[in-house]
């Protein structure tokens, strides 16, 4: 859904949101992550050619707390260097070859 800027959209229904749990809920566990792959996914979207500032957001609804679907985060993608991004289409090339 993210690619046709439908945002992303996780919730938790058997999360437990007390202040003594152990693990993280899986909404903040996993943020970094998405930050990566939204990197991958929209290093060459339009919006980001030649700009410092800007540049594509992705909207996240994410249960991380009882409160925390008030409203939306907008997520900055975190974009991997120009040498280790070899784009979309070589990406899928690969997966398609090693696949075979």
């Amino acid at each position: 859904p993210i690619m046709v800027n439908l945002g992303y959209q996780s919730s938790g229904p058997f999360e437990d949101f007390r202040e003594s749990h152990l693990l993280p809920p899986t909404g903040l566990l996993w943020s970094s992550s998405r930050r990566r792959l939204y990197g991958v996914l929209f290093k060459e979207h339009p919006k980001n050619s030649g700009c410092e500032k800007g540049g594509v957001e992705v909207e996240e609804w994410v249960t991380t707390g009882l409160e925390s679907l008030k409203e939306s985060d907008h997520v900055v993608p975190e974009y991997p260097a120009d040498e280790h991004h070899p784009g979309l289409l070589a990406l899928q090339t690969d997966r398609t070859a090693a696949m075979n």
